[in-house]
Order: C-alpha cells, then sequence, then structure tokens
C-alpha cells in the first residue's frame, strides 16, 4: 500500500502534516471541514505538497519539522 505524507496549508497561515492512503478523499475530508480537528476550525486549506511512502514509518518523520523546512518542502513541488 502507498501512502501519502502530505502538509495542507491552512486559511490562518499554519500548516497540518499528516498521512492517508486516499490524498484525494482526505484532502477534501478537510478542506470541507468533514474531518474534525485543528483544520476544521482553520478553513479553507490547500494541498501544500505530498511525498509518498510505502510504509506508515516512510513518512511519519515530516509532523514535527520546523515550519520553514515544511516551506523548503512546498516549494520544491515534492508532489508524489
Amino acid at each position: 500500500m502507498t501512502l501519502s505524507t502530505h502538509i495542507l496549508r491552512c486559511a490562518n497561515g499554519s500548516y497540518h502534516a499528516g498521512q492517508t492512503d486516499d490524498l484525494d478523499q482526505h484532502t477534501a475530508g478537510h478542506h470541507s471541514g468533514q474531518i474534525a480537528g485543528y483544520t476544521a476550525s482553520s478553513l479553507r486549506v490547500a494541498l501544500g505538497g505530498h511525498e509518498n511512502f510505502q510504509t506508515r514509518r516512510g513518512g511519519a518523520g515530516i509532523k514535527p519539522w520546523s515550519r520553514a523546512k515544511k516551506e523548503a518542502l512546498i516549494r520544491s513541488d515534492g508532489r508524489g
């Protein structure tokens, strides 16, 4: 199974990092507010960038990254 580790850019300027096996559905759920939690109170969200991994461990390290490192991934267009 391939998992996408992704960064969502929230309307308030913050970032949300997570993992999913269905990037389109997961992003849409955050964007619509259907997924409860931080992003539901920080709408609108947009996909900033993502990378695919074969295991959860492969992409698990992105959450604690600094804001600067997340922005560097977005600038590099690390999509898939």
